[in-house]
């Protein structure tokens, strides 16, 4: 058994329906969060290919998932996890930010804490509204901007103090690749020119 001052590491991986609380039960060694029995996954999702994975992780993409958060089945595997978002943006602090690629608002509603303005682009008008209704979930819809357009068109005209870049990658294939090119992205697009076009503004 650990000392008093000691703390059990645990893998989070191992967690699953654990959605965080106000009331965390602490025992004289270990703190423990309060876990809900498993959850099964909606008929709706049930065909999805490893959705039990994404299914289980629901509570770390957003904790709020609950109060009525909603993705489409990409964003399943493609939205920044909650407490990751909030680190960058932390790191991204400034008055304007754009999320050039901001799928269903995983970053873009971090950002509303944490910056003064946020603009939020995405060429597909589906993640837009996605984006839209989960920041209101988050009650930050006011302080995000939302544009449907293409990044490469949109972003030339804007001047922000920060570019966000976390664009479509191609998806989970990527494992089975020896390397993953930046150029390439998956055949999503060119990585470089991600860049590139980011780094004139």
């Amino acid at each position: 058994t650990p000392d008093e001052d000691e703390v059990e590491v645990v893998d989070n991986d191992q967690f699953y329906d654990v959605k965080a609380s106000p009331k965390i039960q602490k025992s004289k060694h270990i703190g423990k969060l309060a876990r809900h029995p498993p959850t099964p996954i909606p008929k709706e999702l049930s065909s999805l290919p490893h959705m039990s994975k994404y299914w289980a992780q629901r509570y770390r993409l957003f904790s709020r998932y609950d109060e009525g958060v909603r993705l489409d089945p990409e964003s399943w595997y493609s939205v920044t996890p909650e407490k990751i978002a909030e680190h960058i943006a932390e790191r991204c602090r400034c008055d304007l930010i754009v999320d050039g690629f901001c799928g269903v608002g995983g970053n873009a509603i971090q950002f509303a804490f944490s910056c003064e303005r946020v603009i939020a682009i995405d060429i597909d008008p589906a993640k837009i509204e996605l984006a839209r209704h989960n920041a209101r979930v988050y009650g930050v819809e006011d302080r995000i901007e939302f544009i449907v357009g293409n990044f490469f068109q949109v972003l030339p005209t804007l001047k922000p103090d920060v570019v966000f870049l976390s664009p479509p990658w191609g998806g989970p294939e990527y494992l089975g690749q020896e390397v993953f090119d930046l150029q390439l992205m998956g055949g999503m697009m060119d990585g470089y020119t991600v860049f590139k076009t980011a780094k004139q503004v």
